[in-house]
């Protein structure tokens, strides 16, 4: 066992003696590959280089992920291979492999690999490993993001490709989703809340739970809200949720035009979302509760119901949870939302 800090953090490192099961030879033999490429003893960072798994790549590891496999007649699934349009193939292939045979399963060793692209379950799985969480609530929120941004800020030693760089964008926004979907989970046992799957209809939002005299919608947005946030509105009942840096996307323009088409309450973070938040002890929400106490002498927009419009991020699971306590459908609705 070998044994690693990320900042007051202890984590262990098992050897492949200390497991019981493997998937495949291949699995086994890749870990302990990378295994014997990590010090006994250190910090929590990259030490293993995914483009030293190619054969061309100068100080190349002789590990040819391909070849290994097919040594013991296994195939490159379909997720493993890049689009047509990737320059770099043979990088973000064993980005890929390594993601989907090693990290998947052993999920903190991501923090050890440079130039890794990652899936954003495994960057949640790893996050919960470090900080040694079971269920992921709205107070861990802060330090998941910033446990998974100071991991991401190490692991590029170069310059990233187009692909690499669509699949991080793709990782934040899915980071954003499932954090919340995390922190949902006790309320979606009622087959009444439930996570939206149908891209037909996936445009109104991600999740949804059924009322009268509408349904409400949950959109998500990671870092900004932007236009397709306003987007996500139909005429219907919504509500926006995410990781929103900046208040100033909030102006009373904007919320009049989020009113218009449907939503009910925007969930500002209360938390700081960023190294920049963190370091002048504050947050969007108290920010925008701050320039709105000066500009309009704390006169807050409210929705149709009368309701706050602007929220605390620390009260969504409440509301919802008020919301779901109306077991009979007939009974529930956004009226009072």
């Amino acid at each position: 066992m070998k044994e690693f800090f990320f900042n007051d953090k202890k984590i262990l490192i098992k050897s492949s003696k200390e497991f019981d099961h493997w998937d495949s030879q291949f699995e086994r033999d890749l870990y302990d590959f990378c295994y014997e490429k990590l010090p006994p003893r250190g910090q929590y960072k990259p030490y293993i280089d995914v483009d030293k798994f190619i054969d061309d790549e100068n100080g190349s590891y002789k590990f040819n992920l391909v070849q290994k496999l097919n040594s013991y007649g296994l195939q490159i699934e379909k997720s493993e291979r890049p689009s047509k349009k990737c320059t770099n193939k043979d990088q973000f292939e064993s980005q890929l492999i390594i993601g989907n045979r090693l990290i998947k399963k052993h999920p903190l060793l991501m923090g050890f690999f440079s130039n890794l692209s990652i899936k954003s379950y495994h960057a949640i799985e790893n996050a919960k490993l470090i900080l040694n969480l079971n269920v992921i609530t709205h107070d861990d929120f802060k330090d998941i993001l910033l446990t998974n941004k100071e991991i991401f800020e190490q692991t590029w030693t170069r310059e990233q490709s187009s692909s690499e760089r669509q699949s991080g964008n793709t990782v934040i926004g899915s980071i954003s989703e499932s954090l919340f979907a995390e922190s949902f989970k006790p309320l979606m046992q009622d087959e009444t809340f439930f996570k939206v799957n149908n891209n037909k209809v996936s445009s109104y939002g991600d999740f949804i739970i059924m009322c009268l005299p509408n349904n409400l919608w949950i959109s998500v947005k990671s870092s900004n809200a932007r236009e397709r946030l306003l987007a996500s509105g139909y005429s219907n009942d919504i509500i926006g949720i995410g990781f929103f840096k900046n208040p100033k996307e909030f102006s009373d323009l904007k919320i009049r035009n989020y009113q218009k088409v449907g939503f009910l309450a925007l969930y500002l973070p209360d938390f700081p979302v960023d190294n920049k938040q963190l370091e002048d002890n504050t947050n969007t929400y108290q920010t925008y509760i701050n320039s709105k106490s000066i500009k309009t002498k704390n006169q807050m927009p409210t929705n149709i119901n009368g309701k706050l419009f602007i929220r605390p991020t620390s009260i969504l699971f409440k509301d919802l949870k008020n919301l779901m306590e109306i077991k009979l459908l007939e009974k529930r609705t956004t009226t009072n939302f």
